[in-house]
C-alpha cells in the first residue's frame, strides 16, 4: 500500500490580513491649514455690515413701495376726477339747454301777454337788460372745486389742466387739499348750483320787474315766478317726449 501523503507537497495558505481598508495615521497638521478662524472683533464687525447693508436695502425698497403707492393712488384719484367731470360737462350741456328754453319762455312771456302794453315806458330794454347780465356771468360764475388729499394735489392740479386744455371747458376748476382726508378719499363740489341757478334766477328776476312794472304787489313775485318755471318744465318735458 502506497503512502500517498509521503508524495504529496505540503499545502501552504497564504493569508495576507489589512485590518483597515482606509488610513488611520490622522494628525493635527494635515487639516490645520484649512480652518480659518475670525476674531470676536472682525465677527463684530461684519454683523455691523450686514446689519447696515440690510438697513439700507431695506429703506430703499420702503421709499421705493410708498412712491409708487402714492402715483397708484394719483392714477385712480385721476380716473375718478375725469369721470366726475365729462359727467358734469355733459350735465351742463344739458342744464345750458334748458336755460335757453326757460329764457326763451320768459321772454315769450313778455312778448305775449305784457309787452304791448310796456313798451312805451322802455320795459323791454330793462327785461333785455336782466338777461344779457344773466348770460354774461354764467361762463365766469361756474366753479368746480376738487378736494383730494394734500399729497396729491400737485399732480391733481396738473392732470386739471391737461383736461381743460383738452375740454376746452370754460368752468373755473380748483383743487384743494381736504380737511382729515385719507389718499383714497375725494370730493367734487359745483358752486352755484350750476347753470339751473341761473334759469330760476332770470325768472325771478323779469317776474319781479313785470309785476313792478305792472303795478302789482312785489309779494306775488315768487308764486308767479312758480308757474312760469313749471310751464317751463311742461314745454322741456314735451320736447323731450
Amino acid at each position: 500500500m502506497t503512502n500517498l501523503s509521503d508524495n504529496t507537497a505540503p499545502l501552504e495558505k497564504e493569508t495576507k490580513t489589512q485590518k483597515y481598508l482606509f488610513d488611520t495615521e490622522f494628525s493635527y497638521s494635515e487639516t490645520s491649514d484649512d480652518i480659518q478662524s475670525i476674531t470676536p472683533k472682525q465677527l463684530a464687525a461684519a454683523n455691523k455690515d450686514v446689519g447696515k447693508q440690510s438697513y439700507n436695502e431695506g429703506y430703499e425698497k420702503g421709499v421705493k413701495d410708498t412712491n409708487e403707492g402714492i402715483i397708484r393712488m394719483a392714477a385712480d384719484q385721476m380716473f375718478v376726477i375725469t369721470a366726475k367731470l365729462e359727467e358734469l360737462i355733459e350735465t351742463e350741456k344739458g342744464l345750458l339747454e334748458t336755460f335757453h328754453v326757460q329764457v326763451a319762455q320768459v321772454c315769450e312771456l313778455i312778448i305775449s301777454k305784457v309787452m304791448p302794453t310796456l313798451l312805451n315806458q322802455g320795459a323791454f330794454e330793462e327785461i333785455k337788460g336782466i338777461i344779457d347780465k344773466a348770460y354774461k356771468s354764467l361762463p365766469q360764475d361756474k366753479k368746480i372745486t376738487i378736494n383730494v388729499h394734500q399729497s396729491l394735489v400737485e399732480q391733481v392740479t396738473q392732470h386739471i389742466k391737461t383736461f381743460q386744455e383738452n375740454n376746452d371747458s370754460i368752468a373755473q376748476i380748483s383743487v384743494k387739499s381736504g380737511e382729515n382726508f385719507e389718499k383714497s378719499d375725494c370730493s367734487i363740489s359745483w358752486d352755484g348750483a350750476g347753470i339751473e341757478h341761473y334759469s330760476q334766477s332770470i325768472i325771478q328776476e323779469v317776474t319781479e320787474t313785470l309785476l313792478r312794472l305792472s303795478g302789482k304787489p312785489l309779494e306775488d313775485a315768487p308764486k308767479a315766478a312758480e308757474k312760469v318755471a313749471e310751464k317751463n318744465e311742461e314745454v322741456i318735458e314735451e320736447g323731450n317726449a
